[in-house]
């Protein structure tokens, strides 16, 4: 997978982000089901996915999604 690519979550986290007090935060929005766009990889090997309905962004491993069929650019002679 790569930067750019259009995936659908297949994964509903429980948690947005754990506070400094180690206290997780519940995560706001339902984004099982929705498209994401891949706009970074993070060191732990963790995807970093902005889904536009929601105007949010939220780290994913790779079994968290799948690759939009057919979205990848092809390139045109």
């Amino acid at each position: 997978m790569k930067i750019g690519d259009l995936i659908e979550c297949i994964w509903q986290p429980e948690t947005h982000f754990v506070q400094k007090q180690q206290r997780a935060v519940r995560m706001p929005y339902n984004i099982l089901g929705e498209i994401g766009i891949i706009i970074g990889l993070v060191q732990d090997g963790r995807y970093e996915i902005v889904f536009p309905k929601f105007g949010h962004i939220h780290r994913l491993a790779s079994y968290a999604f799948i690759l939009v069929p057919g979205s990848r650019n092809k390139k045109i002679n």
